[in-house]
């Protein structure tokens, strides 16, 4: 358990110290507004929960890195990583469902579990190796922090969750 996060704290910190997932308070209005439309279920693809995550996370001192995605729309939703460069994330925005409960995939890139080990490196493999957010995700990979995350808006109550989780490979 854990307590809630005013705006002040930031998203890594709630993926770090959280054993389960974790309601995010403190939003901007614009943040809210966000969340009251995925609420409704206006977020058929999954870019409002990218925006508002990317906004979470930018005002609480994490940088969404440029370069996780491939493709139409594949890839990690978003890597980010704290200002000295010692906490690295992939973040999947996820549609929660009115329980609250989320859902990977068992058959993601390469037939892997979304957000195993073995998705990470078949994703890595398509991503422009240059990137910021493959220069990260392969130091963290390196050192050893790399924390994989869900983060989504649960339907019943509006509020923003993350959760830390790991995926094992199939």
């Amino acid at each position: 358990a854990c307590s809630r996060a005013s705006s002040t704290k930031s998203v890594r910190m709630l993926v770090l110290i959280c054993v389960s997932g974790c309601a995010i308070s403190g939003l901007s209005d614009t943040e809210q507004s966000l969340a009251q439309r995925i609420k409704a279920g206006e977020d058929v693809d999954g870019k409002l929960t990218e925006q508002l995550l990317t906004s979470v996370s930018g005002r609480t001192g994490m940088t969404v890195l440029d370069g996780g995605k491939y493709g139409s729309n594949n890839g990690f939703d978003l890597v980010m990583q704290d200002a000295k460069g010692n906490v690295t994330i992939i973040l999947d925005a996820k549609q929660l469902t009115q329980a609250g409960s989320v859902r990977v995939s068992t058959n993601a890139a390469g037939g892997t579990n979304q957000l195993s080990p073995d998705w990470v490196v078949r994703v890595m493999g398509s991503i422009d190796q240059n990137s910021p957010a493959a220069q990260a995700i392969k130091q963290a990979q390196f050192n050893n922090t790399l924390t994989m995350a869900v983060g989504g808006v649960n339907r019943t109550t509006g509020e923003l969750i993350v959760v830390p989780i790991t995926v094992p490979n199939r």
